[in-house]
């Protein structure tokens, strides 16, 4: 069944791609990445394999061939499988089969009723019915949405929702335009669109769901900036250039000649050694709190990563009585309040530690497991796979 076969194999490739588009280990990550593309093209050419011939197929006719063209199609496909002249034990049901598919092509009513909804009942369904079949399909997309929700929850697969949310939407649309307006050549710029029926292009959008849904992944995570994370990388280079400066300060009035900074000599080489001292360890101990008291928001992937954020950062100065603004506006002007007030050299110094504590992290090589939930729900799916597999080959050995 085709939403069976949909399902699993959404289950089965978003976990898996999910799984190598995390990787950060820089000698794995390239091959990860070009590994998640293959699987993209080979779940599309899996389902792609499963396309069923239609009626003019079976006459090796083309859908425009008037109905000479057809009948005489038939006549010679007739001969061929006639059970008289065919000793195929399946030549009679295929004999059956084309006897049925003439008569639905030779008339125009059918014809184009079997154009339009030739997945149901080769097409011969009626007002009620034509109805029906939509309220059907939208419950597929229905349950390829709730699907995709669940597969895409955490962090850095959130924008796949949307990319999966206009798809099938999309989509929907283009049924409902397929279903009930004949003769119109939709998605015919496509080059294998335009050799399909308009019922078979409805069944080929929804088998490209579970590439869909890899591929959103894929570019979910490509464009993914963790703002914790990187809000919690600017707080740790504010408190380390500040703490380089007030030992710089303090090199400084220790350094310099009595007087030279307006201070007298006992002044220059006592008090203020102890108040850049006293400074130091401020900034120090405010360091040390903000990356302790830090609140860690979780950004479970499949592959399973977390970034903490810290929630209460010192200010520039170094007062570790006054925390920073909650959220991450506050931040982000406390941060540019503070850059403008820094020198050409310090903004310098500030970015280089910067850099160099992202390429850190970078470095190091963190991998992406299945979290708890995720192995839970690929060994259910697992699990009844395996259970439909042994009872059809149990059912296959009794006579």
């Amino acid at each position: 069944m085709l939403l069976d076969r949909v399902l699993i194999h959404s289950f089965v490739g978003a976990p898996l791609t999910g799984l190598l588009v995390t990787r950060r280990n820089p000698k794995w990550k390239r091959i990860c990445w070009y590994a998640s593309f293959i699987v993209v093209i080979a779940f599309f050419l899996v389902e792609y394999s499963y396309r069923e011939k239609n009626f003019y197929e079976w006459f090796e006719a083309s859908p425009t061939s008037d109905r000479n063209d057809i009948h005489a199609a038939y006549r010679k496909a007739s001969l061929k499988y006639h059970p008289d002249k065919n000793p195929d034990p399946d030549a009679e049901d295929t004999f059956y089969r084309l006897k049925r598919a003439h008569d639905i092509l030779m008339n125009e009513s059918q014809r184009s009723s079997y154009h339009r909804f030739g997945d149901h009942n080769d097409g011969q369904v009626e007002d009620a019915t034509g109805m029906t079949v939509v309220m059907l399909s939208l419950v597929n997309y229905l349950l390829c949405f709730i699907l995709g929700y669940v597969l895409t929850f955490a962090k850095p697969f959130h924008f796949a929702r949307q990319i999966i949310i206009v798809y099938l939407v999309g989509s929907f649309c283009l049924e409902l335009h397929m279903r009930y307006v004949e003769g119109d050549a939709v998605l015919d710029f496509i080059p294998t669109m335009s050799q399909l029926l308009p019922f078979e292009k409805i069944l080929l959008l929804r088998q490209l769901f579970p590439s869909i849904l890899c591929l959103s992944i894929i570019v979910s995570s490509s464009i993914y900036v963790d703002q914790d994370a990187v809000l919690q990388y600017l707080l740790k280079g504010i408190l380390t250039t500040n703490q380089a400066i007030v030992v710089k300060t303090a090199e400084l009035q220790q350094n310099a000649p009595a007087g030279g900074l307006g201070m007298s000599g006992p002044l220059t080489s006592t008090a203020a050694r102890k108040i850049a001292a006293e400074r130091a360890g401020g900034m120090q101990s405010a360091a040390v709190r903000s990356l302790q008291e830090g609140g860690r928001t979780q950004s479970t992937s499949i592959g399973g990563e977390d970034a903490q954020t810290p929630t209460d950062a010192t200010n520039a100065g170094g007062d570790s009585s006054k925390a920073a603004p909650a959220g991450g506006e506050g931040k982000g002007n406390m941060f540019r309040e503070f850059v403008n007030e820094l020198s050409d050299d310090q903004r310098q110094r500030l970015n280089e530690i910067l850099v160099q504590t992202h390429q850190q992290q970078q470095q190091q090589p963190k991998g992406g497991g299945f979290n708890i939930y995720q192995l839970i729900f690929v060994g259910v799916i697992a699990w009844i796979w395996f259970s439909r597999s042994s009872s059809s080959t149990a059912g296959g050995d009794v006579p």
